[in-house]
C-alpha cells in the first residue's frame, strides 16, 4: 500500500486516485489580515477544489481582532468543532455572539472580523473557508 510522504507539494497516487497536498501549511497574507494566514489547501492543489481553507488557532487571539475588517469577493464559511470558542463575529452593521461548535457564513462583499472572547482550550482550531467565485 502507498504511504503518503512529506516530500512537498502536490502529488497523486495513481493507483488508488487519492491526492496529497504536503509541507503544510503555507503562509500567504489575506486582505485585513495583520499576519499571514495558514493555508491548508486550495484551487491550485488539486482537481476540482473550489475553495481555500485558511486555519489559525483561536486561543492566541483571545481580546483582540485577528483582522481589520475587511470583506472578500466570494463567500467565507467559519467552522469551529472544537467546543469552548466564543467569538464575536463583528459586520460593518453590528455584531453577533457565537459560542462553538458552530459553522458562520459571511455573504460575499461583506465587511467582517471576528474577535475572540474566550477559548477554553489551546489549541483551538478555527477554520476559514473561502469558496470559489462560480463565475
Amino acid at each position: 500500500m502507498p504511504e503518503a510522504e512529506s516530500s512537498g507539494g502536490v502529488w497523486a497516487d495513481d493507483e488508488t486516485g487519492v491526492s496529497v497536498v504536503a509541507d503544510l501549511p503555507r503562509e500567504e497574507l489575506l486582505p485585513g489580515h495583520h499576519a499571514p494566514s495558514s493555508i491548508y489547501l486550495g484551487p491550485g492543489d488539486a482537481p476540482g477544489v473550489g475553495f481555500k481553507i485558511a486555519a489559525a488557532d483561536a486561543a492566541q487571539f483571545v481580546g483582540r481582532p485577528l483582522a481589520d475588517l475587511h470583506a472578500h469577493e466570494v463567500d467565507e464559511v467559519y467552522l469551529v468543532v472544537t467546543p469552548g470558542l466564543h467569538f464575536d463575529v463583528e459586520t460593518d452593521r453590528g455584531s453577533v455572539e457565537v459560542r462553538s461548535p458552530v459553522s458562520v457564513r459571511i455573504p460575499a462583499g461583506t465587511p467582517h472580523r471576528f474577535v475572540v472572547r474566550e477559548a477554553r482550550t489551546s489549541p483551538c482550531p478555527f477554520l476559514a473557508i473561502l469558496l470559489e467565485s462560480s463565475s
